[in-house]
């Protein structure tokens, strides 16, 4: 993926996070009074059906469509990695709240806080995501 599509991917994701509705699911996140499971299977939806119609935007020639909807399923997919967006369990942590960092040197979530073994995980999640909607491994 090219530079600019790949800044195009991080305009999706801040676009995500000044979008200010009632869409916890889209950041991985739940209500006080929410069920896990609904919470969970919000997200997980959310991320199935956008790589879904990214993949059917790719077969139509649509890469740009494609890449706004993928950008939409990496940030759901990294907000799920987030250990601000995490309970203890690895669930969607309550909302309010997510207090993203603005830089790598302060904040709650950083990559200090980060493990190699979520950073894997999450990467490994994404990779397959990528394919799906592209047919190729990024």
């Amino acid at each position: 993926m090219s530079a600019g599509r790949r800044e195009g991917l991080k305009g999706v994701s801040l676009g995500l996070d000044m979008h200010n509705t009632n869409d916890n699911f889209m950041h991985s996140l739940r209500d006080a009074t929410q069920k896990m499971s609904v919470a969970v299977d919000q997200r997980d939806g959310f991320i199935r059906e956008n790589i879904t119609d990214a993949a059917a935007a790719v077969a139509r020639g649509d890469t740009k469509g494609a890449d706004f909807l993928f950008g939409m399923v990496v940030h759901t997919i990294a907000d799920k990695y987030s250990p601000v967006h995490r309970d203890a369990q690895g669930n969607p942590a309550i909302y309010p709240g997510p207090n993203h960092s603005r830089t790598d040197f302060t904040g709650r979530e950083t990559s200090k806080h980060i493990t190699a073994s979520t950073m894997d995980a999450m990467k490994r999640e994404i990779q397959a995501a990528h394919q799906q909607v592209y047919g190729k491994q990024p």
